[in-house]
């Protein structure tokens, strides 16, 4: 996950939890890090289905961003109105990240696949390692 970051200005997770992802990625990188949750140390406090979580987030982005979706990814209905948000945070040629993939009784696949990336501007890219989750590359403005 490390090596799709490379690059990156702004690392964004929301559902950040403890920040584990985001730490980890962004280590040794010199990217900045927005943490979004509705509970923790974060930077941006509130629900991530709610536009206004992701205008106060995205106005404290600017260049290159990545994003990691890693909130309420067992509940379908929260994370299809996260995809109507965050992937249009995501910067051309950046990676959005959605975590928890691999089950499809897991409520971030279905929702995946409902929203459609290849219609929405985004490629499949093989991830770095094997891995739980769905990596996307932005490849529209």
């Amino acid at each position: 996950m490390r090596e799709l970051a490379r690059g990156t200005d702004w690392l964004v997770e929301v559902g950040a939890g403890a920040a584990g992802t985001s730490t980890y990625v962004s280590m040794g990188l010199g990217c900045r890090v927005l943490l979004v949750d509705l509970v923790g140390d974060v930077d941006v406090r509130g629900d991530s289905a709610n536009p206004r979580t992701f205008l106060e987030a995205s106005a404290l982005t600017d260049g290159k961003v990545m994003v990691i979706l890693d909130a309420d990814v067992y509940d379908q209905d929260h994370v299809r109105v996260e995809f109507q948000l965050w992937p249009y945070l995501v910067t051309p040629g950046q990676h959005l990240i959605v975590c928890k993939t691999h089950r499809e009784s897991w409520g971030a696949l279905p929702a995946l696949r409902e929203w459609n990336p290849e219609a929405n501007g985004f490629r499949y890219v093989t991830g770095p390692e094997p891995t739980l989750n769905t990596y996307l590359q932005r490849t529209l403005s």
